[in-house]
């Protein structure tokens, strides 16, 4: 399996640097931080890099450097699905679509707790977590699962039952919350810091958010 050749984390807005860790934010500036990789083995060498199938065909380009914490239940690889109808309707000669259902919980969001569980591994993590409406809970919650973790999903009681259920068919830590989202997102942030969980929200860990770019790789090639 192909080595990670990621490099460090870099601050989006004051542009600080740091060594690969489990980082929220920037120090300086609480700026969101962005993966960096070794650029130039990468011009050097290519598609040499690219080996296997699936997510973690991009393991060069990802951050998880043991390959024993690449764990899958075989998300990516998924069709290109042509759509004469649409097509026509829209009046360009050819249309295919990305069909990310075809992953193993039904959505993208396979994608990016791929790499977000597997850095939970990579950290010493033994739960993760996630407040959800429905399919990054289920997504989390079985990749947890497969990697042996314990996963906390918190969703708030509006969210629909069919994803209610799921998410509950998924984590036997389903946690409702009565009461407004961005109350309930304030007491998460808070457990978040206290390093109770490994955060697999959606807004800083940029260990989870690279599993998404896949999916621009695999339509480029």
């Amino acid at each position: 399996m192909t080595e990670s050749l990621a490099r460090d984390l870099a601050c989006i807005d004051c542009g600080a640097v740091f060594p690969l860790g489990y980082r929220l934010e920037c120090e300086r500036c609480h700026g969101l931080l962005e993966l960096r990789y070794d650029l130039a083995r990468l011009r050097r060498d290519g598609h040499v890099l690219l080996r296997g199938s699936g997510l973690w065909r991009y393991g060069a380009v990802l951050p998880i450097a043991n390959p024993a914490h690449r764990l899958t239940l075989g998300e990516g690889g998924t069709p290109l699905l042509e759509a004469p109808n649409l097509a026509r309707q829209l009046g360009v000669r050819r249309l295919r679509l990305k069909f990310e259902g075809a992953n193993p919980t039904g959505t993208v969001k396979d994608r990016s707790s791929a790499t977000a569980v597997a850095a939970a591994l990579q950290f010493g993590f033994t739960a993760t977590s996630v407040v959800s409406s429905g399919n990054a809970g289920s997504s989390i919650a079985s990749y947890s699962a497969r990697a042996g973790l314990r996963s906390l999903v918190f969703a708030y009681e509006q969210a629909s039952a069919p994803k209610l259920l799921h998410m509950a068919a998924t984590t036997p830590d389903l946690i409702v919350y009565k009461g407004v989202y961005d109350d309930l997102i304030t007491i998460w942030d808070r457990l978040v810091e206290d390093h109770v969980f490994f955060d697999c929200g959606a807004s800083r860990n940029a260990y989870k958010h690279e599993g998404k770019k896949t999916l621009a790789y695999e339509i480029a090639e």
